[in-house]
């Protein structure tokens, strides 16, 4: 079986007549001006693999056969040179496939090889800038471990999920969980061994079960367990220390893990971790100097550990919150100004309506990495002005005289501010998931699970905003259930019936308090 990279994921009637597809789903736009049924698309992950049976044969008898000529001939016969001097370079030699037998069976790809290939094309290769460090180790452990190491198993049973989900097949989910089960076991046999524990392969397995949980997580209970993969990575992480800097595969699965750290604290309103933040800091590591991956670090920390703080009323007063949420917001702000991000994408208006995009807006990125940074951005800067938002609304409540004119004035910024920044993020989705019209196209591919992925938290946020209008509430809720259903990615259903459920309680609060 051979990797043969990315191939056409158009339609079969644009694929027939060779022309660009739109690839909408689910009919692209090509069919749908022609007036004429799409027929739809191939399952990608049956082509990645292919079989090369009858080469592979030829190949391994032009070999023996070179090799059993070296055993007889001096060295120097061994080149090609010497053949055709000698009249021995024939054309079986230049063309070994002219001698093909073909085998009694053929080679198919299995259900656990078309897994690899969803998780290879999902999760490994994108848009994003891909890190050939990361894809080489996992392949290279894929394919020299089978699935006796831990990491491999929780690679398959990845994709075994999601190729489950998107054909909605209820025989390969049995198999997913058989195969979870057993990657589970391998792992906690692995974190058992004091030398294995710490290694790169335990820390990129627990990322691809957290992976798992985020494409399965239908319920609370369910969603827990990925609260525990990513509490027992902080431990990995800690354990590793600053030694995991040294290499650059460290460096990427630590940074694999630093929004899901995030995540974790900011969901269960809990503080960073002394260990983890100082890691994420990048303190005391040469190694770690001038990363821009660390840039909005400290004040992704501040974040956790005033929504803890206000959580737990170590903060109480509404003074004391809003100034130093200021002071975090000012960060973001200049982080979202700089530069390097002023001209990181245009904004194209169309008068035509579309559930693809809201308003008819679409904002077009350089790339799918600078995107996916923006939306981290806005989603924690809307955090903060939320923050800000609510404890003005509180010192208006309590203030007798309202709000001073200042006061009054920063309060609307930050309203001003979140509505901005929500329309920002629903602007984005449309490149992100390549539903873009076919005059303005720019991304040659389609959208893959992992592109998909880092939209759930921002369209959330978008989903539960009490500033925003009805419309982009109902919007962003459309997106998640698209996710859902085109993507196979459970836990955007999730956040859904969690947001439906506690609109419901505040709307039954709100009728009991009249």
């Amino acid at each position: 079986m051979v990797y043969y990279g990315p191939i056409s994921k158009g339609c079969d009637r644009c694929r027939r007549r060779k022309i660009k597809c739109g690839e909408q789903r689910p009919a692209c736009q090509q069919c749908t001006k022609a007036n004429i049924p799409c027929a739809g698309y191939r399952c990608l992950t049956d082509l990645v693999f292919r079989d090369e049976t009858a080469l592979l044969r030829n190949r391994h008898k032009f070999v023996a056969s070179a090799v059993k000529s070296a055993a007889i001939l001096p060295s120097a016969a061994c080149s090609p040179s010497w053949k055709k001097q000698n009249g021995m370079l024939s054309a079986a030699d230049h063309s070994p496939g002219s001698r093909s037998e073909r085998p009694s069976r053929a080679l198919l790809p299995s259900l656990h090889d078309r897994a690899a290939g969803f998780v290879f094309a999902n999760f490994v290769y994108s848009d994003a800038p891909v890190t050939e460090t990361f894809a080489d180790y996992l392949k290279h452990q894929y394919v020299q471990s089978g699935t006796e190491l831990a990491l491999s198993s929780a690679m398959q049973a990845l994709g075994l999920f999601g190729i489950a989900h998107t054909s909605k097949a209820g025989t390969d989910v049995l198999e997913a969980r058989r195969v979870y089960g057993r990657s589970l076991a391998l792992t906690r046999e692995a974190l058992r061994d004091p030398e294995r524990r710490s290694t790169d392969e335990v820390l990129a397995a627990v990322w691809f079960l957290a992976m798992v949980e985020n494409m399965t997580a239908s319920s609370l209970d369910q969603y827990r367990s990925w609260y525990a993969h990513i509490e027992g990575a902080m431990s990995l992480i800690s354990l590793r220390g600053k030694q995991q800097f040294d290499s650059e595969l460290g460096r990427i699965l630590f940074f694999k893990f630093r929004a899901q750290l995030m995540s974790l604290c900011l969901q269960r309103d809990i503080p960073m971790p002394d260990h983890a933040a100082s890691l994420l800091l990048g303190a005391g590591s040469p190694s770690m100097e001038g990363n821009s991956a660390l840039i909005p670090a400290a004040s992704g920390i501040g974040i956790c550990n005033l929504r803890a703080a206000i959580a737990s009323e170590t903060l109480s007063d509404p003074q004391e919150i809003i100034a130093i949420a200021q002071d975090i917001e000012s960060a973001f702000s200049d982080m979202l100004t700089r530069t390097y991000l002023v001209s990181a994408y245009r904004t194209i208006i169309t008068e035509e309506g579309s559930n693809d995009c809201f308003q008819g807006r679409y904002d077009i990125y350089s790339d799918l990495a600078r995107a996916q940074s923006w939306n981290h951005l806005r989603n924690m800067s809307i955090i903060v002005n939320g923050i800000i938002a609510d404890h003005y609304a509180i010192l208006r409540r309590q203030a007798t005289r309202g709000l001073m004119v200042e006061e009054e004035a920063l309060a609307s910024h930050a309203v001003r501010s979140i509505q901005r920044l929500c329309h920002d993020i629903c602007g984005s989705v449309s490149y992100i998931l390549c539903n873009l019209p076919a005059q303005i196209q720019v991304r040659n591919k389609s959208s893959e699970v992992s592109d998909a992925l880092p939209l759930l938290w921002p369209l959330y946020t978008c989903m539960t905003s009490s500033h925003v209008s009805d419309d982009m509430r109902r919007w962003a809720r459309g997106r998640l259930v698209y996710i859902n259903h085109v993507f196979g990615i459970r836990q955007a259903g999730l956040m859904i019936e969690v947001a439906d459920r506690d609109a419901y309680s505040r709307t039954k609060r709100k009728s009991a308090s009249i």
